[in-house]
């Protein structure tokens, strides 16, 4: 009994450690992109503050070092082994794709492989659910009060920060599927939708459409994947919202304008809401022109293996000179051929039609759809496969029966 009791706690403390971790890094990227986005604190701190996050991530990693070598098996093992090998092999067969594949690389391996590795490893996922909600109130609330700095003038940073409100996404995403929960109190689920709302003004005061897309994303998943609601409640909720996005869209003219307006008021903008207010919120802002670039590429050598950010050499003419894909299928098809590429993407879109009928009756499905939600639909149109953590910590918990 006294040795089963001790394997208990052994357990706890291995579930704590590794939760706490990938909690450390959602909270670390938020708290950077906050600091970049103010104007009262000089570059020099900024740069502190983010070296010191950095390193507060790695002493948390080296804390959960002992947990990992104890947890990790052989096909684990494999999965590394193999993976230093195709670095190695892709750095000598890929020469002119190195001067963005390392830091791609160094992305990768400092955040995104520790964090695949750690969720991998976890257990008890009712427990990691909850530190996710944590760790998701306390961004919120953070959020919230540098929301309420904005509107009262104290603020004084950027207005357009695509980073800050994409850092926003998965803890709106997990207050929203809370939200969906039936055993919460009122008064709690009131708190949680005030975080939401602010959530989401946040994200369309500072930037990105992206954002938004895959918050709406995850709202419709969740209706269509939750049991916790009957057919009946479900076609009522759907009939209010439909109702609700044909009012805005009847009065979306006057509505936006009049929000804008009020910013204008108090010397703010958004972005986003300038783009629909001039009916630019659809526009590819350039990315039409990479994708007819890497389309005619491919369509000239379709079995060509170019290796891993070799779309990040094309001169397109993108603005800010952001010549990455800007599609998740895309960048597979023209970085690996269209062989491979074509295999690979037809794996991912099993992979998420698959993650799409999963039952969200427990919290190992609910993640599963989380890690999914915050970075499918941003994949899709911006971002990158090779930069994007929740992709793969989906990948990663995908493996874990």
């Amino acid at each position: 009994m006294e040795n089963r009791s001790r394997r208990f706690v052994i357990r706890a403390d291995y579930e704590g450690r590794l939760g706490f971790f990938f909690c450390t890094i959602v909270m670390g990227l938020f708290i950077r992109n906050v600091t970049y986005m103010t104007s009262f604190i000089s570059f020099s701190n900024k740069e502190l503050i983010s070296m010191v996050v950095k390193a507060f991530i790695l002493v948390v990693l080296v804390f959960c070092l002992p947990v990992i070598i104890n947890r990790m098996d052989g096909n684990s093992g494999f999965v590394l082994l193999a993976s230093v090998l195709f670095v190695f092999m892709h750095i000598l067969i890929f020469p002119d794709n190195n001067s963005f594949f390392g830091g791609t690389l160094n992305t990768f391996c400092t955040t995104i492989l520790p964090a695949a590795i750690c969720v991998h490893l976890i257990y008890d996922y009712d427990r990691f659910y909850t530190e996710l909600i944590n760790t998701a109130i306390f961004i919120s609330s953070v959020n919230t009060l540098f929301l309420l700095l904005f509107f009262l003038g104290n603020y004084g940073g950027s207005e357009y920060s695509m980073g800050y409100s994409q850092a926003l996404v998965f803890p709106t995403n997990v207050l929203i599927s809370l939200y969906f929960k039936n055993d919460r109190k009122k008064l709690t689920k009131l708190v949680h939708l005030v975080l939401i709302v602010t959530n989401i003004l946040s994200i369309i005061v500072f930037g990105s459409r992206g954002a938004i897309v895959s918050i709406a994303f995850f709202i419709i998943v969740m209706f269509i994947a939750s049991d916790n609601y009957d057919f009946n409640k479900k076609v009522q909720r759907i009939i209010l919202i439909l109702v609700f996005l044909l009012i805005l869209v009847v009065f979306s003219k006057q509505i936006l304008q009049f929000a804008v307006r009020i910013l204008n008021q108090i010397g703010m903008s958004s972005r986003t809401l300038e783009l629909l207010v001039s009916s630019g919120f659809l526009t590819d802002n350039g990315r039409m022109d990479i994708w007819r670039v890497l389309i005619e590429k491919i369509k000239d050598s379709p079995f060509a293996i170019r290796g891993i950010n070799a779309d990040q050499l094309l001169q397109t003419g993108f603005y800010h000179n952001s010549n990455y894909a800007h599609n998740l299928f895309l960048e597979l098809i023209y970085s690996f051929g269209i062989l491979i590429g074509g295999a690979l993407s037809v794996w991912f879109i099993n992979k998420f039609i698959k993650t799409l009928r999963t039952n969200v009756q427990n919290d190992q499905e609910m993640i599963r759809l989380l890690f999914m939600s915050s970075f499918f639909p941003i994949c899709i149109w911006s971002g990158s496969l090779w930069n994007d953590m929740y992709c793969w910590v989906w990948l990663a918990i995908k493996k874990r029966r």
